[in-house]
């Protein structure tokens, strides 16, 4: 039997060989332009070796990045889209947030269809699934008559809920294959990707069409050369969940291939685990790039249907292409050999996600590569030796990693040497990747250190011990040929395959008949693919039901048991669903639906394990250890050791000679492809199986570093970042269990941690400015109430006062105090929207606080381990959705202990007492950043001011800015008085969004803390709209806070001219809709317009600026509620015209699906007289618009009625423009113009192109 892997890389493609004697292994260099080429050229030299010809083959199996590459370098086919009209620019507007608040110069991804192929057709399929509207025969012809015009290779066709029927997408497809045959590649969205949220949906089909004739011609050339030289075996393909198919599927849905290679590793890790019975193993996979972990359960690995390619901004969740596809649950840090090290602008040092990759590759491989890398830093501190890396392909010339570091780290941060320097810099890569793994065993509801270790990839084995010991992680394995892994898993993968059924229902609604049918369709399907290359008797088949709360987004995946019959299955999943909720969560939910989300159907191979044997641990078998005699005669080198500052001679052994025996540390085993590092406290030693493990000595394995020296440079630049962390995953456990959209969809949340003294230390990147900022100050304010000294373990404080909290009561501030030995060590606060308090609700029709919903003054959520729930009772009583407003209140709490429960892990890693010292580092940074900042703006006085629409009569806003070389004041002064209706600001609010404004551009890469602003000051007297008091209704406070930002760049663009953006639409509608009728529902949204021209690149199109949530996918929204969206579409010349086009604004129309009135409950629309201005020469963006179908203009403000039968009409205002539009790039024009983002009048009289342009 003879079975080859091929793994083609970026740089290398490995071949690996298993014979009945073992395997062999060749790397060749990757040929870019003809990958098979050097697949070719690496199996007939391995068969050389083997003295084996292509006719002896059984078996190719094959893993690539080809289609990751050709999303990433966008060289795919061309490509159309097809979708519900109305809806085309879904693929542009993504789901409308900003990645990253605070950098204003950020760039969403191109669509990789642009807007004059993507074609909008009349259809349309209600969330139940039902037709409203079949296709119409004469528009395909049209359409199909365009694609021939247009020489389109491939077609994707998205439709609305297609999830739930995907007839109207059939019969499209058919009706175009009937007109153009093979000509063109047709990928339907509910085959690709069958699940709900429309953007990602249409994402995945499109990427699937973009790279499918690319994938198709490349695996048939690949097969064809096989077979012309005497190949007849089968040839397989590894998908992103660790699994084989045939290429036949892998050429239908080639997007199914983009995390094959790394899920090789993966593959690997769980065939190991399996081999030496390990039940619980963390996979570790760390190449040039990056690094990718995944856990692994009983052999098994944790997967998922969800991920992100081709990152386009630093690495930044958010900034790629999301893909629904099944895959392993992958999480890919930028933290590989080829990640680059730097010093930040606060002189923090920084390691990737920028790389070097192959080319030039890092400083010391000498081929031009300037910038110092993780690689450079081994190189330097003695884990990589010079001679034979890579197999000797590539030479290392350590001076050049020296100087580069010198250069660039050492000569810019507080290290002692350039060798101290690349211990900082592996120390910081480690932590990353740390982190990252620690992070996500959360998410998962993982006990990390309950794990062991398999690492795999060239840089595993040099990084293993360190992250173990930074993970409490006693064991380590590294397999054989760890350095080609991937390939090797291949191998050890089974053929399967994988599809999903959309459901969302309660258990209670389901029609379980109709359901069973869909199943046994979908098992068939998936039987049938496997079929084709396993016999039956070896075929296996797991459904696995995907459940959540009713409104909530934390989805808990449940096996089902095949046993019983369906409905028995799904409600058993449902107990087991709560108890695992409440592993996870801390807490549980009486009362409220459980919804089936989807089933997971798949059919695979039975998993095959050759001699499966326990470990061989050092723990529990007596082994022989290498005496000191037997080591001396080893070679060694000299390792860098940071706890000493010195290096020391460590004893090297190849990994063939590594024995039985029990090796004990320092010690480095060399093989040709990865090497290993041993510290002292560890053992190594080989298993009959060929692995590596290595174990800790150490019964306690988390690294005390306080004990050993005082918190260096590098320790406390670790601990920043792992505060931010904490930060992240205290914010993301409160989206997952969220029950309003505006949370779990939206982001409206904000997350940190405060030190002592109540002052912020940090803060999570997800949330809101309104929010974040506002809660700097309540856990102040709060203690003051409830002083920290009445506080005992256990105690958690909780508000939703507006003047103390985030400025309106439907936000609740929840501060939970930590405590260590009975003193509190520090402090988390969380801040969200929770769903409903009573009262007039979201409305700013109230003439007091009083009618807004129930106020909670600062009081115990939770006293000791005892809930409030007197507390709880009020809150309740009071909400239109009384079990939704528990469940958004205990969120809170629990993200807040998970928070506290990771902060008192890492104060014990380090043998930190408290954060003073770390603490006074952060702010002592943050505050030299600030005033770095500061300095780019001119001392002096600046004035603007804003005329705002307002309720009944227009609102002025003043600002007074005073710039000195230590602050700026803000002063708010002449600003309209506070009226009876809830537009208006508690000054804490106000403060809020007018410092995010100053800080977003004069110090944007300075994170958020209580030093970063300090040097910010808003000030106005009492009783302004700005400031107003209680008790002032405020409900609808974000119509004046989100003008605060342009009214601080008003200021600004004094100081610093043809330096500040244009004004933004800053519109953040809420969309809040009621009714009545049958079954009374309600329903949030948020619609948004665009962002300001800035200077030096157009504006974001209706994305959330300056407030940064999201708005609610449409199948969300009318899933969620009787309601049917008619478009949402950008609205042509809406961003203001400028040498930089102002953001364009967004067009939505939304009625009732079941002939019934509608209540515009919360209308606090902006920007409708006037839009928002431009800059330099810039013409104001649209302004926004609000009517009815029948034509009937809506009151910007206040409670309307949509009469049965009538579509409400939105048009958002659209972004300023910056320039002059005559300035304005002549293919910018054109571009936009042939996307229909501008007319040809615009295009014309405006921008002044050439009159010959006729409009396309």
């Amino acid at each position: 039997m003879l079975k080859l892997a091929i793994d083609i890389g970026g740089t290398f493609t490995d071949v690996v060989a298993e014979t009945s004697a073992g395997l062999s292994s060749i790397k060749v260099l990757t040929s870019p332009g003809s990958p098979e080429t050097a697949a070719i050229s690496g199996i007939s030299e391995l068969l050389n070796r083997l003295s084996v010809g292509f006719d002896e083959i059984d078996s190719v199996v094959h893993g690539t990045t080809l289609a990751t590459n050709a999303l990433i370098e966008r060289r795919g086919a061309k490509t159309a889209l097809i979708t519900t009209a109305g809806f085309r620019d879904v693929l542009e507007m993504r789901n409308e947030k900003r990645f990253d608040q605070y950098e204003l110069n950020i760039q969403m991804p191109e669509p990789l269809i642009a807007r004059p192929l993507r074609i909008g057709i009349e259809e349309r399929t209600l969330a139940d699934g039902s037709i409203l509207k079949q296709p119409n025969d004469k528009q395909i012809d049209s359409v199909c008559e365009l694609l021939k015009q247009q020489e389109i290779e491939a077609v994707a066709i998205g439709f609305l809920h297609s999830y739930r029927n995907d007839k109207n997408e059939q019969y499209v497809a058919s009706r175009i294959h009937e007109a153009l045959g093979d000509r063109v590649t047709i990928c339907q969205s509910a085959e690709v990707s069958g699940e709900i949220r429309e953007f990602e949906r249409f994402s995945t089909v499109c990427a699937n069409a973009y790279v499918r004739p690319l994938m198709t011609h490349y695996l048939g050339r690949l097969e064809s050369e096989l077979e012309q030289r005497g190949f007849r075996g089968s040839f397989l393909i590894m998908l992103s969940d660790g699994a084989l198919t045939t290429t036949e599927q892998a050429k239908r849905f080639p997007i199914r291939l983009v995390e094959g290679g790394p899920a090789g590793g993966v593959a690997l890790a769980a065939f190991v685990a399996r081999e030496i019975q390990s039940p619980k193993v963390l996979s570790l996979d760390i190449g040039g790039t990056t690094a990718k972990i995944c856990f692994i359960e009983n052999g098994k690995p944790q997967t998922s249907r969800r991920f992100e390619i081709a990152r386009s901004w630093r690495d930044t969740r958010g900034s790629g292409l999301p893909v629904n596809v099944p895959t392993v649950e992958l999480v890919e840090i930028g933290a590989g050999g080829g990640s680059i090290a730097s010093v930040d602008s606060l002189g923090r040092l920084r390691t990737g996600p920028q790389s070097a990759s192959s080319e030039p590759g890092p400083a010391s491989y000498n081929r031009g590569g300037a910038d110092p890398t993780v690689t450079d830093a081994h190189v330097v501190v003695g884990g990589i030796a010079a001679e034979g890396f890579a197999e000797g392909k590539i030479e290392i010339v350590p001076q050049c990693a020296i100087d580069a570091l010198a250069e660039k780290i050492q000569s810019k941060a507080d290290f002692d040497s350039v060798a101290d320097a690349a211990a900082g810099v592996i120390e910081l890569a480690n932590e990353t990747m740390a982190n990252a793994a620690r992070v996500h065993g959360i998410e998962l509801g993982l006990d990390v250190s309950s794990f062991d270790l398999l690492v795999s990839g060239g840089g595993g084995g040099l990084h293993a011990a360190r992250i173990a010991e930074k993970l409490g992680i006693s064991r380590i394995i590294v397999p054989a040929h760890a350095g080609v892994g991937s390939a090797v898993g291949f191998l050890r993968s089974p053929i399967a395959f994988e599809t999903a059924i959309s459901v969302i229902e309660t258990i209670e609604s389901i029609d379980y008949e109709s359901l069973d049918k869909r199943l046994h369709k979908a098992l068939e399907y998936v039987r049938d693919v496997v079929l084709t290359a396993v016999e039956p008797d070896s075929l296996e088949t797991r459904i696995v039901a995907e459940l959540r709360y009713k409104g909530q987004g934390l989805e808990l995946g449940i096996a089902l048991t095949h046993e019983t019959h369906l409905k028995t299955a799904i409600l058993e999943s449902e107990e087991k669903f709560k108890h695992q909720y409440q592993l996870v969560t801390g807490f549980t939910l009486n009362n409220v639906d459980v919804e089936l989300v989807s089933l997971s159907v798949k059919a695979s191979e039975k998993e095959k394990i050759a001699n499966p044997r326990n470990y061989e641990s050092n723990s529990e078998l007596v082994k022989p250890i290498v005496s000191e005699s037997e080591l001396e005669r080893l070679a060694s080198r000299d390792v860098y050791v940071q706890q000493r500052k010195g290096f020391q001679k460590t004893p090297v052994s190849p990994r063939a000679q590594l024995g039985s025996s029990l090796y004990p540390g320092p010690l480095i085993i060399s093989e040709a492809q990865t090497t290993t590092v041993v510290p002292v406290a560890w053992t190594a030693h080989q298993s009959e199986h060929g692995h590596i493990i290595v174990e800790s000595k150490k019964a306690d394995n988390a690294l005390n570093l306080a004990s050993a020296r005082k918190l260096d440079f590098i320790s406390k630049n670790v601990l920043w970042n792992r505060l931010v962390s904490v930060c992240e995953e205290q914010a993301n456990a409160l989206m997952r269990a969220a029950f309003g959209a505006i949370v779990r969809e939206a982001g409206d949340l904000s997350a940190g941690v405060f030190n002592v003294r109540g002052e912020m230390l940090a803060q999570a990147v997800t949330g809101t400015p309104g929010h974040v900022n506002t809660m700097a100050a309540s856990v102040n304010a709060m203690l003051d109430i409830i002083p920290a000294a009445t506080l005992v373990s256990g105690d958690v404080l909780v508000t939703n006062d507006p003047w103390l909290g985030a400025g309106h009561v439907f936000d609740f501030v929840v501060v939970t105090p930590v405590f260590i030995d009975s003193e509190i060590v520090a402090y988390f606060a969380s801040t969200s929207h929770v769903v409903d308090v009573g009262g007039l609700g979201w409305s700013a029709e109230g003439r007091s606080v009083y009618e807004e919903g129930v106020t909670i003054p600062v009081m115990h959520l939770r006293k000791g381990a005892v809930i409030n729930e007197d507390l709880l009772g009020i809150v309740v009583t009071n909400s239109r959705v009384p079990h939704e407003a528990r469940g958004d209140i205990l969120s809170l709490l629990s993200c807040n202990d998970t928070a506290a429960f990771r902060l008192i892990e890492l104060m014990r890693e380090y043998g930190l007492a408290d954060l003073n010292d770390l603490s006074e580092f952060i702010f002592t940074r943050s505050a030299q950043g600030t005033q770095a900042g500061l300095q780019n703006a001119p001392n002096g006085v600046y004035h603007s001011e804003m005329i705002m629409d307002g309720y009944d009569s227009p609102i002025k806003l003043c600002a007074r800015m005073v710039i000195s070389d230590e602050r700026i004041d803000v002063d708010l002064s002449g600003s309209s008085a506070a009226i009876d209706r809830g537009i208006n600001c508690p000054l804490n609010y106000t403060a809020a969004y007018a410092a995010f404004g100053i800080r977003a551009l004069l110090t944007p890469q300075v994170p958020n803390n209580q030093a970063s602003l300090l040097a910010i000051r808003v000030s106005a007297p009492p009783g302004l709209i700005v400031s107003a008091e209680r008790p002032a209704p405020v409900s609808a406070r974000h119509v004046i806070g989100q003008a605060l930002p342009d009214l601080m760049f008003g200021c600004l663009e004094q100081a610093l001219p043809g330096h500040v953006l244009a004004e933004s639409a800053g519109a953040l509608w809420t969309l809040s809709l009621s009714g009545a009728g049958k079954k009374a529902f309600t329903s949030l949204n948020v619609v948004l317009g665009g962002m300001g021209a800035r200077p030096e690149t157009d504006g974001l199109s209706t994305t959330a600026f300056p407030s940064g949530v999201g708005a609610v996918p449409v199948e969300s929204a009318e899933v969620a509620a009787p309601l049917i969206y008619h478009a949402k579409e950008f609205i042509a010349d809406s961003g203001g015209a400028g040498k930089y086009r102002g953001g364009l604004s967004q067009r939505l129309e939304v009625g009732s699906n079941t002939g019934e009135d509608l209540t515009l409950s919360a209308a606090a629309f902006e920007r409708l007289t006037d839009g928002p201005a431009g800059r330099q020469g810039g013409l104001a963006g649209a302004a926004g618009q609000v009517f009815l179908s029948n034509g009937t203009r809506i009151k910007n403000k206040g409670i309307h009625r949509i009469p049965a039968g009538e579509t409400l009409v939105l048009q958002t205002p659209g972004g300023g423009g910056f320039g002059d539009p005559a300035h304005r790039d002549r293919s910018a024009v054109e571009r936009d113009l042939a996307h229909g983002l501008i007319s040809t009048e615009a295009a014309m009289h405006t921008y002044h192109l050439d009159d010959s342009i006729n409009e396309e």
